[in-house]
């Protein structure tokens, strides 16, 4: 087992999502042949294309058998616990990531949805209704860009994020002043009507919704639904993986049964060892 990551906060599930890479033969060599297909467009001199195709074939299929599963799963573990934080904070959810097992072609991320940006949320949904439902996503291969790229386009997030939620902060300082308690306004807290209306602002508060309620929903929505998004991209990129997002209390039964089938090659001792 890899790193305790204590970015988790002690009082919000966790889940967990396992992933194990089978085949990746078709990925490897569609990835070799788009690389060498690019670097012969650049080519002054250019050899005949059916040369350039036979040669552009060889080296991919040499590439895809060098290349194992366990090599992909290897690329994969750390490049989704820096990826999968990104890409849901530019949907307004912040969760924690932790890469907590990986062997041979199996790997496992613990995740924690920790806070909900509600205005992020309602923003994007306002956007897809103005697209009529038209898909605005970014046509960046996230898995193609280097380790530096990707640390670069993380930092620019975060320097604009944080600028973004100084002044969110700053407005509501702003707000605060209306709050029925505070003494430059005492005069309504003579008023019935505002006293209750301070009472629900603080029983319903927007911080505690986004940062129990909507973790707690958010987290639930992306358990049922993630194994089949993560297999649906690795698709995308020609690999045969099989997924499944579990909830903490599953994850140990389903963790050593797997293991116990990883370690026998022969299906029928594979199916008698796995204690249901």
């Amino acid at each position: 087992l890899l790193g305790n990551n204590s970015a988790m906060h002690a009082e919000k599930k966790v889940f967990y999502l396992n992933l194990t890479i089978l085949d990746a033969k078709a990925a490897v060599k569609a990835k070799v042949l788009n690389k060498i297909q690019e670097r012969q467009a650049k080519r002054h001199v250019k050899a005949p294309k059916f040369v350039q195709k036979r040669v552009a074939n060889s080296l991919a299929s040499v590439a895809s058998a060098v290349v194992k599963p366990h090599k992909i799963a290897e690329m994969l573990g750390p490049r989704l616990e820096k990826l999968l934080p990104y890409l849901l904070r530019e949907k307004g959810i912040t969760v924690a990531v932790d890469m907590v097992f990986i062997e041979d072609t199996y790997v496992v991320w613990e995740l924690q949805v920790q806070h909900v940006d509600m205005d992020v949320l309602v923003e994007l949904a306002n956007n897809r209704k103005n697209n009529d439902g038209k898909s605005e996503e970014n046509e960046v291969d996230y898995m193609d860009i280097s380790e530096s790229e990707l640390d670069e386009m993380i930092a620019e997030q975060s320097e604009r994020l944080s600028e973004k939620e100084y002044w969110k902060k700053t407005d509501r300082k702003k707000k605060s002043e209306k709050d029925p308690l505070n003494t430059t306004n005492n005069s309504r807290c003579l008023s019935i009507l505002g006293c209750i209306e301070w009472f629900f602002e603080c029983l319903f508060s927007k911080n505690k919704i986004e940062n129990k309620h909507m973790p707690a929903l958010v987290a639930s929505k992306m358990l049922s639904v993630m194994d089949d998004v993560v297999k649906a991209k690795l698709e995308k990129k020609e690999l045969v993986a099989d997924s499944i997002a579990l909830p903490e209390e599953e994850q140990a039964r389903f963790f050593y049964a797997h293991l116990k089938s990883l370690s026998c090659p022969d299906e029928e001792e594979k199916s008698a060892r796995i204690i249901t």
